[in-house]
């Protein structure tokens, strides 16, 4: 956990001065931004609040009326809805909840391929040079993802990748049983549990249709 706030740090230092400005303005690093942006923080604006009021009606949008589910005419970004929903819901601005979603984000996948490279290497330096490669690469802080926030929840890949890596016969007692860092312990036992009951599931479902 010590290098995430190395890489919040990296993070800002990036991206300044969007930081000294996170709650009254929005990145403008490509012509993208005029418009991917504003449209990106709309939807997860009105997501956030279709949950918390009628989410029967999500797909109902406030546009193109009266033109039915218009929430789907571009795109929805829900994955993004844990980061950016709480401080929409909390302050109201949404240009804050867009920031804190784009910045927090991108540091978290950053920890997350140091936490998984060090795991693989048994070098910091080896985890360091990842996340580096991964900050200094124009699409993540330049170009794509500050235009469409929703694109840097990244920070589960690196785990999945690690759970995927792991020899099948091995993975359950790798994840659950040993004394893995507690950097990644948690990720991975997550997704070896949701494995587990997916695989419940499927072999239910299977039993019920040959009877």
């Amino acid at each position: 956990m010590l290098a995430l706030p190395l890489y919040v740090a990296v993070v800002v230092w990036f991206t300044w001065p969007l930081a000294a400005h996170v709650d009254t303005a929005l990145p403008h690093t490509w012509e993208g931004c005029h418009f991917d942006l504003l449209q990106m923080v709309w939807a997860l604006a009105h997501q956030s609040r279709a949950l918390v009021t009628a989410p029967w009606a999500i797909a109902e949008a406030n546009i193109y009326y009266p033109t039915p589910h218009a929430l789907f005419y571009g795109d929805a970004g829900s994955g993004a809805l844990p980061f950016f929903m709480p401080t929409f819901l909390l302050t109201g601005n949404p240009a804050l909840a867009s920031n804190l979603l784009f910045l927090g984000s991108v540091a978290l996948a950053a920890w997350a391929l140091h936490a998984v490279v060090t795991r693989w290497t048994g070098s910091h330096l080896a985890g360091f040079v990842a996340a580096w490669s991964f900050l200094t690469s124009r699409w993540v802080l330049w170009t794509w993802i500050p235009s469409a926030p929703h694109y840097a929840v990244l920070v589960y890949f690196p785990f999945v990748m690690l759970l995927g890596a792991m020899p099948t016969t091995s993975c359950r007692s790798s994840c659950c049983k040993g004394s893995p860092p507690s950097t990644w312990r948690f990720p991975c036992c997550s997704a070896w549990a949701s494995l587990r009951r997916s695989g419940r599931s499927a072999r239910g479902t299977v039993g019920r249709g040959s009877a």
